[in-house]
């Protein structure tokens, strides 16, 4: 993280100002602005994880997955569609007894 401070503040920080003061200001910039947002996202994602313990939204999260689930199931070759139905004919009138 040093050598990616003192590589490119230099080309940021203004002409006059380019000394370890700018450096430690910037720097101490930086910092504040990452404890800030790392503080909102962790307050964020504890919000977000009582909101998912409630009943009421688990219950719904289950119902809503499940029915996706069942419905790739029913649009895949081995569901209920046209594709998964054994003794099919060829249009030589052979029966196809395999499934696909």
């Amino acid at each position: 993280m040093a050598a990616l401070f003192l590589s490119l503040l230099p080309a940021v920080l203004p002409r006059g100002q380019a000394s370890w003061a700018g450096f430690v200001l910037l720097g101490a910039l930086c910092c504040a602005l990452a404890f800030l947002w790392l503080t909102g996202y962790a307050l964020l994602l504890d919000r977000a994880r009582q909101l998912f313990g409630l009943q009421r939204v688990c219950g719904a999260l289950d119902a809503i997955s499940g029915g996706v689930l069942v419905g790739l199931g029913v649009g895949s070759p081995g569901g209920s569609g046209r594709a998964g139905r054994a003794g099919r004919r060829r249009s030589d009138g052979d029966d196809v007894d395999e499934l696909f």
